[in-house]
């Protein structure tokens, strides 16, 4: 009996440099030691042997660990904020990435390939923040103000483009996404602030 897999993997894979949804086979080319890590570990589960499953995803966040929204509601009750707007991805929900997890076990769903999975949509950073203060803090008065990422010098480069066609994963497995923002808006109905 094979060892069965599931590898978290992430969009940081991609160098950014397209401007229309990366798929499965695009070439990767990672533009720090992070997205190169994670590609080395997708080829080192690809030449395993296991029956494995990848999920690459992007921008998480949840109530737990460190994370862009638990930032933002910390942050923007205290001051204004210049957040990036040409850096453009999707956030996903966690709680739907374990989802994601338990109907692959469920359903024996490991067939040696690749799949992206975060939230519909596309944003910047700068939209991801907006929507946290407009949800969860709507009577601060601090503003947000978008800039480039020049800047905001950061240590790692990161790429300015990195939304991933879902397709292949709705096709396979037939599950339905939710947009970034829905999934946002329910999580705040459900937590508020975390």
């Amino acid at each position: 009996q094979k060892i069965k897999f599931i590898h978290l993997s992430t969009d940081y894979v991609f160098d950014g440099c397209k401007n229309t949804p990366y798929k499965e086979n695009d070439w990767p080319s990672p533009q720090n030691i992070y997205g190169a890590s994670k590609l080395r570990s997708e080829q080192a589960v690809a030449a395993s042997g296991c029956k494995y499953v990848i999920y690459r995803t992007s921008w998480v966040y949840s109530s737990y660990g460190a994370n862009f929204l638990k930032t933002m509601l910390k942050l923007i009750p205290q001051k204004d904020l210049n957040i990036v707007y040409d850096q453009v991805g999707c956030p996903t929900l966690a709680s739907d990435i374990a989802n994601l997890i338990i109907t692959s076990v469920e359903q024996d769903f490991f067939t040696n390939k690749i799949y992206h999975f975060s939230h519909e949509g596309v944003a910047s950073w700068f939209d991801f923040a907006t929507a946290i203060k407009r949800l969860f803090l709507p009577s601060s008065s601090h503003a947000i103000n978008p800039i480039e990422s020049s800047a905001y010098p950061q240590k790692a480069k990161r790429p300015n483009y990195s939304v991933m066609s879902k397709d292949l994963i709705k096709q396979d497995l037939g599950i339905r996404i939710d947009h970034w923002y829905d999934a946002l808006n329910k999580y705040q109905a459900k937590f508020g602030i975390c």
